[in-house]
C-alpha cells in the first residue's frame, strides 16, 4: 500500500473518530412540563459548552411539531418560542421573559450558582439511575432527579450546576414538574440549535434592570386599573404575576 494511501486512511480513521467524539458530547432530551392541567412541551440540547432550551409559549403551542421541523431546519428566526441558552465560558445566561404580560424581552444574567443538597435516593428515568438533590432558586424550592451516567452538566429551563443530566425537576413552590420523555445521547450534532436566536428590539443587559421595569410596567398596569374603575390611589389591586424568574 502507498505511502500516500496510509496516510489518507488514517486521516479518514481520525476524522471519523473526532466525529464519534463530538457527537459523544452532545445530547438532546425531550421534557414534558406541567403544573395542574396545563401541559407544554420543552426540548433542552446541551454539551459541555452550555445549553440551549426551548419551550412552547401560547403563540405557539399549536404549532410546536412545525416549529421543530422546520423552522429549525431552515434556521428562521422566531420570537414566539420560549428560549433559555446557557454559555459556560462568558457565565452568560440569556432568556426570553414576559414582560408585564405586554412584550416578550431577553435578559442577560449570570448562569446561578446552585447551592445543592444530593442525597443517597435513588430511582430509574429512562433506563438511567438516578439520584436526588435538593436547591433553593430566587423564590422557589426545587427537586431533581439527575443521571451521574450522562456527564453533561445541564437541566431544563435555568436549573443546571449538578454532576450530571437533569431527567426530572420539581418547582415544589409553585408545583411545577419537568419530566424528560426521550433521551437522544449521544446525539447528532443540530448546528441550528447553537446559532438560533430569538428576535426581540429589547435587551435587559442585567436580571435586576429587568426586574426593575417589570415593577415599573406592573405599577402602570394596576393605576390604569384604578383609573378605569375610579379607585382611589392607594386601592389594592390584584393582578396575577409569575412568581419565578
Amino acid at each position: 500500500m502507498a505511502l500516500s494511501k496510509i496516510l489518507n486512511l488514517g486521516l479518514l480513521i481520525l476524522f471519523v473518530a473526532l466525529q464519534y467524539i463530538e457527537n459523544e458530547r452532545k445530547l438532546l432530551v425531550e421534557y414534558s412540563v406541567t403544573r395542574g392541567d396545563r401541559e407544554i412541551l420543552g426540548v433542552l440540547f446541551a454539551d459541555f459548552n452550555g445549553s440551549r432550551y426551548f419551550y412552547q409559549t401560547d403563540e405557539i403551542k399549536n404549532r410546536w411539531n412545525e416549529f421543530l421541523e422546520e423552522n429549525l431546519s431552515n434556521q428562521k428566526k422566531s420570537f414566539e418560542i420560549g428560549f433559555v441558552s446557557i454559555e459556560h465560558k462568558k457565565n452568560e445566561l440569556l432568556s426570553t421573559e414576559f414582560l408585564a404580560n405586554k412584550d416578550y424581552v431577553l435578559v442577560k444574567d449570570e448562569i446561578p450558582e446552585l447551592q445543592w443538597n444530593i442525597t443517597e435516593e435513588r430511582k430509574m428515568i429512562l433506563g438511567f439511575e438516578c439520584r436526588k438533590a435538593k436547591t433553593h432558586f430566587r423564590c422557589a424550592d426545587y427537586t431533581a432527579w439527575f443521571a451521574s451516567d450522562i456527564s453533561i452538566s445541564a437541566g431544563p429551563w435555568k436549573i443546571t450546576g449538578l454532576p450530571g443530566l437533569i431527567l426530572e425537576l420539581n418547582n415544589d413552590t409553585v408545583g411545577e414538574n419537568f419530566q424528560a420523555t426521550k433521551v437522544e445521547y449521544p446525539a447528532k450534532p443540530k448546528k441550528i440549535f447553537n446559532d438560533f436566536k430569538p428576535v426581540t428590539s429589547k435587551l435587559f443587559e442585567t436580571f435586576a434592570a429587568f426586574g426593575d421595569a417589570q415593577k415599573s410596567e406592573v405599577k402602570k398596569f394596576k393605576d390604569f386599573l384604578r383609573a378605569q374603575m375610579n379607585l382611589p390611589d392607594d386601592a389594592e389591586v390584584h393582578i396575577e404575576e409569575r412568581e419565578c424568574y
